[in-house]
């Protein structure tokens, strides 16, 4: 039997394709993490290696990729950073509509920084509908919109308006009396005359002959706003047994954030097959460092709200699967591809993207 065509290769420098995607990484990535200060990225993550495993006191989970952070660029680089949000009952933030966010507290369990993808895509749209409207119902409508406009000036209160609005709508009624009386009787004469054998369609003749047809209006009605939806791709080819390690623990944050898990029930304390618990959320934002290493929110870029992670797929290998030399989880492999769709948990409104959304 042939062996399955599989290399093994170790992690070295000289491997090109390796190489390439470092460098791409490099170009574009940096990350820099709060719990440091001011530190620049390259002396935190020095910092932070420096640390005995067992004194790392970190308040949340941290994860980055590329690990090594090239340093002396004149140029800012880019990241972004996710941070996996758990809910909490509390005050919540100041303009939450959402029921979700609403009265909740959010605290970032963990955070993954990743070099900026190529580009970042972002829709806007909103929903409308085309109806058709009566000749009756666009009259009923301005009267409804005379009652409602006249109705806090009366002080009969609303029957008094309605009274005084029914005898301006009669004049309309009567203004637009060959529209309706030509639907009224057309819609009789449809109604007596269909019923009898050979006699469908006879209003549409009736139309034809006089080379006329009586329509409705048609009007474009607002119906509400899309949430956003955001997709990112990201390509992992680590360049050592660190890395490979790195790039395991992001994918498995990544799947444990957007999955259930049972839990008891909603009444009960007992653990239950038919409930689950709610997953995490993500908070997603676009970072820079500056001249200077100073981590800075990219105010350019749009900003997002509060999003669940509601897709995800991950791919080993590429042309040909090829793997680092085993280690004591496995044979990591060298390419690993992840692709991450997330949407908003809140509307973006007029007064949000005036705010940078």
């Amino acid at each position: 039997m042939a062996e399955p065509d599989v290399r093994f290769i170790p992690f070295s420098g000289s491997n090109q394709q390796a190489k390439k995607a470092k460098e791409s990484a490099l170009n574009s990535a940096s990350v820099v993490y709060s719990d440091f200060g001011d530190q620049t990225a390259a002396r935190a993550a020095e910092a932070r290696a420096a640390e005995p495993a067992s004194e790392r006191k970190l308040s949340k989970r941290l994860l980055q990729f590329p690990q090594n952070v090239q340093t002396g660029r004149p140029t800012p680089s880019h990241y972004i950073i996710f941070d996996r949000i758990k809910l909490s009952p509390g005050k919540g933030s100041e303009g939450d509509r959402s029921i979700t966010l609403k009265g909740k507290t959010k605290t970032s369990i963990a955070q993954i920084a990743l070099y900026m993808p190529a580009s970042v895509n972002v829709g806007y749209k909103s929903r409308y509908e085309d109806l058709a409207v009566g000749i009756g119902a666009e009259l009923a409508g301005s009267l409804a919109d005379s009652i409602s406009r006249n109705v806090a000036k009366s002080d009969e209160g609303l029957s008094a308006a309605a009274t005084t609005e029914a005898s301006k709508f009669q004049k309309n009624f009567m203004a637009a009396g060959g529209d309706v009386a030509n639907q009224v009787i057309l819609g009789a004469l449809n109604s007596a005359i269909g019923i009898l054998p050979g006699m469908g369609g006879f209003k549409e003749v009736a139309q034809l002959k006089a080379n006329k047809v009586i329509t409705d209006k048609m009007e474009l009605f607002f119906k509400g706003v899309n949430r956003r939806e955001f997709q990112y791709e990201f390509t992992f080819i680590p360049t050592s047994a660190e890395d490979s390690r790195v790039v395991n623990e992001i994918v498995k944050e990544f799947k444990s954030a957007m999955l259930p898990e049972y839990t008891s029930g909603i009444i009960t304390n007992a653990i239950s097959d038919r409930t689950l618990t709610v997953p995490d959320l993500f908070d997603i934002k676009y970072m820079y460092l500056d001249e200077k290493y100073s981590a800075r929110e990219n105010r350019y870029l749009n900003k997002i709200t509060t999003c669940y992670l509601t897709n995800m797929s991950v791919k080993y290998g590429s042309d040909r699967y090829t793997a680092y030399r085993p280690d004591d989880i496995g044979a990591p492999p060298q390419n690993t591809s992840v692709t991450l769709n997330f949407q908003e948990v809140e509307i973006v409104t007029r007064e949000r993207a005036e705010k940078g959304f």
